[in-house]
């Protein structure tokens, strides 16, 4: 209970299969009923599809699938996955987040424990439909929304949020920060590409994010491409000889260790 409200997340079984209840405090009349709408109104392999949702007393239960590989912390943790492993989950939210904003539908609460990962390794973004609220001092508001949930609600603040899930992706939990004025300190390194793509994400100014559209067209998500060192991306059909000889001609990096990065991705 927060705020004399209850949230809580309940696992069980249906079917032979795992499921998700997310139970909150039932909401009124006219708001279920934006709510209903706002769940009905887009669907995309990468949002956590709601299967049922009902009432009991006072509370809502949203019913959603249950994912073998936890959110994105556990995942991380877990399955150690390899850079290009990250890109597509990532590059999964990113579509996701297009999605609702094409229907003009913000999720308002992108983070890691939002994000899941099936065994197949596609990225899901969850709950979507707006039950659940982060605190005002999380570590992935927006700068403008901190201490103003109102500016929570827009597509900016949604791609500030899904910038620092990058982050933690490959930097770990991002810095807490002071004020809305304190920059993210993103750490620099040979990956230019993620260090780019999280420089134009966690913009102070609003008006300087990219579109989620416009995240997912960066070329740090090109879908025929793999990643290779510092973040240089190479075709996934070049053969292995090729795609050395593009990395080490594009890196002046080491040919061996070259090699043993793309072998692995």
């Amino acid at each position: 209970v927060a705020d004399g409200v209850l949230r809580a997340t309940l696992k069980g079984a249906e079917n032979d299969g795992e499921v998700v209840l997310k139970v909150v405090q039932k909401p009124g009349g006219a708001e279920l009923s934006r709510l209903v709408s706002r769940i009905q109104s887009v669907a995309h392999p990468a949002l956590a599809p709601v299967q049922a949702l009902f009432t009991v007393g006072p509370h809502l239960y949203v019913e959603v699938p249950a994912y073998a590989s936890g959110d994105a912390t556990a995942w991380l943790a877990s399955a150690a996955p390899s850079g290009d492993d990250k890109r597509r989950v990532l590059r999964d939210v990113a579509s996701a987040l297009a999605a609702l904003h094409a229907a003009s539908v913000t999720h308002g609460n992108v983070r890691p424990s939002k994000v899941f990962v099936t065994e197949e390794g596609q990225g899901v973004l969850s709950d979507h439909w707006g039950c659940s609220s982060p605190a005002p001092d999380s570590l992935f508001v927006a700068p403008e929304a901190l201490g103003d949930s109102t500016a929570l609600a827009t597509e900016a603040a949604d791609v500030f949020s899904f910038g620092l899930v990058a982050f933690e992706m490959f930097h770990g939990p991002p810095p807490r920060r002071d004020s809305a004025k304190a920059p993210v300190a993103i750490p620099k390194s040979d990956n230019k590409l993620v260090y780019s793509l999280l420089k134009a994400l966690c913009a102070l100014d609003p008006k300087k994010r990219p579109s989620a559209s416009a995240v997912l067209a960066n070329a740090f998500f090109a879908p025929d491409f793999v990643m290779a060192s510092k973040g240089t991306l190479v075709k996934s059909n070049m053969t292995l000889d090729d795609m050395l000889a593009q990395v080490t001609e594009s890196t002046k990096g080491d040919p061996a260790k070259d090699l043993d990065r793309l072998q692995a991705a």
